[in-house]
């Protein structure tokens, strides 16, 4: 005799991990493929959006740790000899200011700028794309 839905569910919700796979074809199977469509485009939102702010942290961490990062080069040119004082100095306040501008933008508003300076500059973006992409080739392909 073969047992019925019911009889299924129990055993799954007594027997944990035992008959789940059943359970969920046939709960599967009971549903019209318009609703199944629809909890396949739900699952797959929750995990592009899932995966979207885990982006999104692991980015807001990088960020702050450029920042420190950017600090600290500047204090080390500011404190360099005088033979390349002037340009030590600029370098330095250049490097200052792009940790101000990490420290007081999130993630979304540095693309947001990033976007702007590419709309108004679309020739030289694809310039520095293109040696961007160029020096990420070389190193991906250094034998070194």
């Amino acid at each position: 005799m073969r047992p019925s839905l019911r009889q299924m569910l129990q055993v799954r919700e007594n027997m944990p991990g035992i008959g789940t796979r059943a359970a969920k074809e046939t709960h599967m199977t009971t549903k019209s493929l318009p609703d199944q469509i629809t909890d396949a485009a739900f699952v797959v939102k929750d995990k592009v959006n899932d995966l979207s702010r885990s982006a999104t942290e692991k980015m807001e961490a990088t960020r702050v740790a450029a920042a420190g990062g950017l600090d600290s080069t500047a204090s080390a040119l500011h404190n360099s000899g005088e033979k390349v004082a002037d340009l030590a100095h600029g370098t330095a306040d250049k490097l200052n200011s792009g940790a101000k501008y990490l420290r007081s933008n999130d993630v979304p508003g540095i693309f947001s700028d990033l976007q702007g300076i590419v709309r108004k500059n679309p020739g030289m973006s694809l310039l520095v794309a293109g040696f961007v992409g160029f020096a990420v080739a070389r190193a991906l392909t250094s034998e070194d």
